[in-house]
């Protein structure tokens, strides 16, 4: 299974379980052991307060090792119903479009 296949069904799965948010985050440590799929995992949000209760708990896009706290690298909003991948966006930008 591709890559974009495992997101467009990640994608539908919190689409039939009604989030509104898929965090694309990354395991740090699993990271850098080089796990085989490189640390990354999905979290979902139903609300704006949850994505920003998560993104508290993580380094943004510009993670680094040095920092052993997961990270966020991108939010894509699931209420696009036309290539929702496409509204990835960095958890910098994600918080000055919506959190004005």
């Amino acid at each position: 299974m591709t890559d974009r296949h495992r997101l467009l069904n990640r994608i539908n799965r919190g689409r039939a379980n009604e989030h509104r948010y898929l965090l694309i985050c990354i395991d740090v440590m699993d990271a850098l052991k080089q796990d085989k799929d490189g640390g990354y995992y999905p979290v979902f949000a139903v609300s704006s307060e949850q994505v920003c209760e998560q993104l508290s708990k993580r380094q943004d896009e510009n993670w680094s090792f040095s920092v052993l706290t997961d990270a966020c690298e991108g939010i894509i909003d699931l209420r696009v119903n036309d290539a929702p991948e496409d509204t990835l966006k960095p958890p910098s930008a994600w918080l000055r479009d919506n959190m004005r």
